[in-house]
């Protein structure tokens, strides 16, 4: 099974957790040129990420022929004008034949002195993209399932793992995929991969 991901360093990240629910799965991240910010340096275009191995894409035309190719693909819909390759619309041409999940960005800013006007700026605008780009996922029922200081490091684009974790259930839920077992949860959660 083919399992392609493209997006910011969230979807890189997720990249790392979907190959763990099944080493037989090919799972790959396919690298944009996108405008978030801090992720168009070099990390991006590298096959690791902290201390994980990710393969990843960078060839365009080997990122087409991936998601021509591809069983599922999990992206963030990210708009024609802020990224030359692999929009929403781009996405949905070249994986015309694969299963396709949008996944919304993890914004959340926990450290302002106004945080909790901040943080209900963020989920709003997390859930008006999902409405937006009809996600089968809602970031934001995740988010406020929990509370903020087990979600949010400092970054606001930089969730802790159990964000992760609780991302990973949404999609074997969405997909059928069989989930981590318990010693895996636990491993993971323990590792606290990438962003604590």
């Amino acid at each position: 099974m083919k399992v392609t991901l493209l997006g910011n360093c969230q979807m890189k990240a997720l990249t790392w957790y979907i190959q763990q629910l099944n080493l037989n799965f090919d799972v790959k991240y396919v690298w944009t040129d996108i405008g978030f910010e801090r992720f168009q340096g070099q990390c991006a275009k590298e096959d690791t990420f902290g201390s994980r191995t990710i393969p990843t894409i960078v060839d365009t035309q080997l990122a087409k022929e991936r998601l021509s190719n591809s069983n599922y693909i999990l992206y963030n819909p990210i708009q024609p004008s802020r990224v030359k390759h692999f929009n929403y619309e781009d996405i949905k041409q070249y994986g015309a034949n694969s299963k396709l999940i949008p996944i919304g960005c993890f914004y959340l800013n926990r450290e302002s002195p106004s945080s909790g006007n901040l943080k209900m700026r963020g989920l709003m605008k997390t859930k008006e993209r999902s409405e937006k780009h009809n996600m089968d996922i809602h970031i934001h029922k995740i988010i406020m399932k929990y509370r903020v200081d087990q979600m949010a490091t400092h970054n606001k684009y930089h969730p802790k793992v159990l964000y992760f974790l609780e991302l990973v259930r949404e999609i074997c839920t969405l997909t059928g995929w069989n989930y981590y077992s318990d010693e895996q949860y636990n491993e993971y959660s323990r590792q606290r991969f990438p962003f604590g």
